[in-house]
């Protein structure tokens, strides 16, 4: 399996799909000696830092499982609120639960930074004029999923406001509890330079490469860490976590894993395999989600003889290019060789 998945990293390398890759492979929700870490690349090259372990990639809209997702879980622990809630006065209707499942009716994505008073507003005034700017979006419930930004962000106003902190408070102490090692980087106007943070694209008002600044600029003008983006983390520290969901599903122990895997075949913040997309190789029980950034991490309970395994896909494929099919490709490929091998 090595050899084969070295050699698809190479070829997505050699067609420049990314600059930097980490996968890492692992069977069972225990860790052994079949588990498989691999990385090719760089994050600098004047001077040449090679991508390893302890490289840290934009993990985008991961953010949504491993962040808001799991601090919505350990808010209901709590009695902070239900599923059936509804939080917002602006729209009557909608509950936690439509938010958390994509139902809710809400536009897949908003370019709120694309408003003109935005560029003049400190980093704490664009938050709150986001927020006002969100607030005033009309929807209703749909039918069928519809995935989008909008609601997750609504759930990270929402989680702030319980806790009267910020969400990097929250999820810090969410990770402290599972020694998960995620961060964010708060947004600057000046440029920093991180030479184990995989660089992400030029985009829109950042005419240069980003380096430890989130790439989605909703997220960067709301300071770096929303609730559907801004994590930062390593391959090793995404498999664990890849690891703990495998572990919710398969045999929850403890509250948190338990309200985990009734939201994970709920489908309540984490995604389903799909018939048609890079992940129809995995069994109809696989779940995870994607980061528009290049990352991925996927979750198979049928593999392994229904012991599990797990797919964890980091890239900073922005960096090069701002089309999927490279991307759709790299996965689907790597999806389908584990799907194969493990089955």
């Amino acid at each position: 399996m090595k050899s084969q998945l070295t050699n698809i990293l190479q070829e997505a390398f050699d067609k420049e799909i990314a600059s930097s890759f980490s996968l890492f492979v692992g069977q069972t929700d225990k860790k052994n000696s079949d588990d498989l870490c691999l990385h090719l690349g760089c994050t600098s090259k004047n001077p040449l830092v090679q991508t390893n372990d302890y490289t840290l990639y934009d993990l985008a809209s991961i953010t949504k499982i491993l962040g808001t997702t799991m601090a919505i879980a350990q808010a209901m622990i709590e009695k902070r609120f239900s599923l059936q809630t509804t939080p917002f006065i602006e729209w009557p209707n909608i509950t936690i639960k439509n938010l958390l499942a994509h139902n809710a009716g809400f536009v897949a994505h908003k370019k709120f930074y694309d408003e003109p008073e935005i560029a003049s507003l400190s980093f704490s005034e664009a938050k709150k004029y986001i927020y006002q700017k969100l607030f005033t979006e009309s929807t209703s419930l749909t039918p069928t999923r519809l995935y989008c930004d909008l609601g997750f962000m609504l759930l990270g106003y929402l989680l702030e406001s319980i806790y009267k902190s910020n969400l990097e408070e929250v999820f810090n102490r969410l990770f402290l509890e599972q020694g998960w090692a995620f961060k964010s980087f708060s947004s600057k106007k000046n440029s920093m330079y991180y030479p184990s943070v995989a660089p992400t694209g030029k985009c829109d008002i950042r005419k240069k490469n980003v380096q430890a600044q989130v790439h989605d600029l909703n997220c960067y003008y709301m300071g770096g860490l929303a609730g559907h983006a801004g994590l930062f983390g390593d391959i090793l520290h995404v498999a664990q976590a890849a690891r703990y969901f495998l572990s919710s599903y398969q045999n929850p122990q403890k509250p948190l894993q338990k309200v985990l895997h009734y939201f994970i075949t709920n489908r309540l913040g984490f995604d389903h395999r799909t018939s048609n997309g890079s992940t129809k190789a995995f069994s109809r029980l696989a779940f995870g989600h994607f980061g528009f950034t290049g990352t991925s991490l996927w979750v198979d309970p049928n593999l392994c003889n229904k012991n599990g395994a797990f797919v964890v896909l980091l890239t900073n494929r922005v960096i090069k290019s701002n089309n999927q099919d490279g991307i759709f490709w790299l996965r689907n490929k790597i999806h389908t060789y584990v799907a194969n091998s493990l089955t």
